[in-house]
């Protein structure tokens, strides 16, 4: 569970701060430009995420086999 579950969850919260940290850093204004940022930061780590877990299984299940 905490493979699979929670380490995906702690590294999308550590993306997500990061972003908001430079923002807050470097005092860039929330406009009409850093929130449609943030969104494709956010869907690039899921998808990201997303394709390693799928890449890790696929491994687990080659292994298993042999």
């Amino acid at each position: 569970i905490y493979k699979s579950v929670i380490e995906p969850l702690i590294t999308i919260i550590i993306i997500g701060a990061l972003y908001v940290s430079i923002l807050a850093i470097c005092r860039i204004p929330i406009n009409e430009y850093t929130i449609p940022v943030g969104i494709f930061i956010y869907i690039m780590s899921l998808l990201g995420i997303t394709a390693n877990l799928n890449n890790k299984s696929e491994n687990f299940a080659t292994e298993k086999k042999k």
